[in-house]
């Protein structure tokens, strides 16, 4: 059975039901298994927070201010634990904008709610990439395996490689680890999506 691993970010005890009910709702209808984990201030919002997670769901007003949530999306961003994020709240206005959502759901609105959170939580989980980007994913688990296994029993040549040229040689060391990766697709006869062969937008210079 899938399992989906949600961080929850809601101090409204009525909206905190509404999902809860909408998870027991959606958990029958696609025979999976949601694993909320609620947070009712942004504190303890920003303790459980890690990259163990295939996604958040989090309402910006935490607190009397209003736009505490973005206190936890910061973190989110600067640690870099790749969790696709769903904000549900009153004041889209509010929401930190260098930061890409798969959605900002305003309450209140018609078709806005908690089941459509779910429904795109679910569906962004089915592509995988939370398997594969998330810490907890292939890449992740690749890139370890390569570290002990590959690159630090052939440390020595590296370090020589280093001494010359310390800024090829870490380009270096960054194709070979891509290239392991690379590897775990060999022997796939299937055709090629196009957004996997052009590149776009271009990261080059981000």
């Amino acid at each position: 059975m899938s399992e989906l691993k949600l961080l929850f970010a809601e101090d409204n005890v009525q909206d905190r039901q509404t999902c809860l009910d909408c998870v027991k709702d959606f958990q029958s209808e696609k025979g999976c298994e949601i694993d909320l984990v609620e947070c009712i201030r942004v504190e303890e919002a920003l303790e459980k927070l890690d990259g163990t997670f295939d996604g958040a769901i989090i309402d910006l007003k935490l607190g009397p201010e209003g736009g505490e949530g973005n206190e936890i999306i910061k973190k989110i961003a600067e640690s870099h634990f790749r969790i696709p994020v769903a904000i549900l709240t009153a004041t889209p206005d509010a929401t930190e904008m260098g930061f890409t959502y798969i959605g900002i759901f305003k309450k209140g609105e018609t078709g806005a709610g908690y089941a459509d959170i779910l429904s795109k939580l679910w569906d962004v989980h089915n592509t995988g990439l939370p398997r594969i980007m998330g810490g907890r994913g292939i890449i992740e688990e690749t890139l370890n395996t390569v570290f002990l296994k590959n690159l630090l029993p052939q440390i020595n040549f590296w370090v020589k490689y280093g001494k010359v040229d310390p800024s090829r040689t870490e380009k270096a060391l960054l194709r070979h680890a891509l290239g392991h990766l690379l590897q775990l697709l060999d022997g796939d006869e299937k055709p090629f999506f196009p957004e996997e062969v052009y590149l776009y937008p271009p990261l080059t210079g981000c």
